[in-house]
C-alpha cells in the first residue's frame, strides 16, 4: 500500500482545477500523478507476479462522498472494474473491505472525545446513513459480483448501532481521526469478523 493513494484506478473530476477532491481532503495534482504511477507499477508487478504468488489480496479503497455527482460514481465504478480486471486475474481470491464510517463532524476526533467525555458518542459520532455511504457500498457489491473470486466484506456496520456510528465503545477508542481505526480496536473487534471470509474457500 501507499499512504493516501486509492487502490481504484480513478482520481475523480477536477473541480475546481487544478485540485482533485477526495472525501474530507484536497489533493494536489502532483500527489494524484504520483499515486497513478505507483498504482500502475504495483498492478503491473502483481500481474507479472514479481512479488511472487499471492493467495489473497485485500483492497480497502477510498470512496466518493455520499453527495458526489452521478458522473463521479460512474467514473469510480469504471475505475474499480479496471483495477479488479487486473487483480482478480493475478490472485485466486480478492476481498474488498467496505470503507469505515466517515466521522467528518470532527476532524480531530480524539480531541472531540476528550472535550465531550461522557457525551462523546453523540457529539463526535455520526448517523449511519451519512457515515456509511450506502451508494458507494452498493456499487462495491455490484462490482464484486462481476468476478467469481472477488468478495465484498462489510466490517463497517459492525462498528455502528442502527442509530449511531460512534468513535468509542465503552472505554475503547475506535479511531485516531475521522476515517482511520486504531490498531487495538481492529485487533480486538474486527479480527474474527474478517477471519471468516479470509479462510473461506
Amino acid at each position: 500500500t501507499k499512504a493516501a493513494c486509492a487502490a481504484v484506478d480513478y482520481s475523480g473530476p477536477i473541480a475546481p482545477a487544478p485540485v482533485v477532491t477526495i472525501p474530507g481532503e484536497m489533493v494536489a495534482p502532483d500527489k494524484v500523478e504520483n499515486c497513478k504511477a505507483w498504482r500502475k507499477d504495483a498492478l503491473d508487478k502483481l500481474s507479472r507476479q514479481e512479488f511472487g504468488k499471492f493467495d489473497l489480496v485485500i483492497l480497502s479503497p477510498i470512496v466518493p462522498g455520499e453527495n458526489s455527482s452521478k458522473s463521479r460514481f460512474q467514473g469510480w465504478k469504471a475505475g474499480y472494474l479496471r483495477t479488479l480486471n487486473i487483480v482478480a486475474k493475478s490472485t485466486p481470491k480478492v476481498l474488498i473491505l467496505r470503507d469505515m464510517p466517515y466521522l467528518s463532524k470532527s476532524k480531530d476526533v480524539v480531541k472531540c472525545i476528550a472535550k465531550h467525555k461522557g457525551k462523546a458518542a453523540q457529539k463526535c459520532g455520526a448517523k449511519p446513513k451519512r457515515a456509511l455511504n450506502p451508494k458507494a457500498w452498493k456499487i462495491t457489491q455490484q462490482v464484486a459480483a462481476k468476478f467469481r473470486n472477488v468478495q465484498a466484506v462489510d466490517l463497517a456496520t459492525k462498528t455502528c448501532t442502527k442509530t449511531l456510528c460512534s468513535p468509542i465503545e465503552g472505554r475503547l477508542i475506535k479511531v485516531r481521526d475521522s476515517h482511520h481505526y486504531v490498531h487495538p480496536y481492529m485487533t480486538r473487534k474486527l479480527y474474527f469478523p474478517l477471519r471468516k471470509p479470509i479462510l473461506t474457500r
